[in-house]
């Protein structure tokens, strides 16, 4: 079976996140139009139709890049428990017929954050998903902004402080050295 996999942006520099879907039917009508969809959400996004070929293309992203996986219930048993231990692999989806079984199944890996049967649900959870990723992330920037600028002015005013008073250590008593 030739080379089934998809890629459908080339720029593989710019965005920290790709969505790997696996599914023997990626190349359907409702799939496809789905696929572009999800484009709009991450422009990474690579389908496969061989879960051999889908594992050796996750074990091949970068570190520090994360990727989604949406995978059928068939295909994702078979790929799950090894996805779960990565650490490139933020979230997992399933996508598939039978919710109730695929629940079952998948529910050990806290890494599968839905199981759905619709696309439209499926592309509205990882919509929704996506967004609070970037709002987690602004946060946390802010958050080491904030302390870098708060390290940065301690740090200044520390320096002042001790080169108004560098002469305390000649004059102990100096009212401007007191602290």
């Amino acid at each position: 079976m030739g080379n089934l996999m998809t890629q459908t942006s080339g720029n593989d520099s710019l965005e920290t996140y790709s969505i790997f879907w696996l599914d023997a039917s990626a190349h359907n009508e409702e799939n496809i139009k789905a696929q572009k969809k999800l484009r709009s959400i991450v422009n990474q996004l690579r389908t496969f139709v061989d879960p051999e070929e889908f594992l050796d293309g996750v074990r091949l992203i970068q570190q520090g890049d994360l990727t989604i996986l949406i995978v059928s219930g068939q295909m994702g048993r078979i790929v799950v428990p090894e996805m779960q231990k990565l650490a490139q692999v933020s979230s997992i989806y399933v996508y598939c017929f039978d919710k109730e079984a695929n629940l079952q199944w998948s529910q050990p890996y806290k890494k599968v954050k839905a199981v759905c049967t619709k696309l439209d649900e499926l592309i509205d959870i990882i919509r929704v998903d996506q967004k609070n990723r970037g709002r987690n992330e602004e946060a946390l920037a802010m958050d080491i902004l904030d302390r870098s600028s708060t390290e940065l002015n301690e740090y200044t005013m520390s320096n002042t402080e001790m080169n108004n008073c560098s002469h305390m250590t000649l004059h102990d008593d100096c009212a401007d050295c007191t602290t």
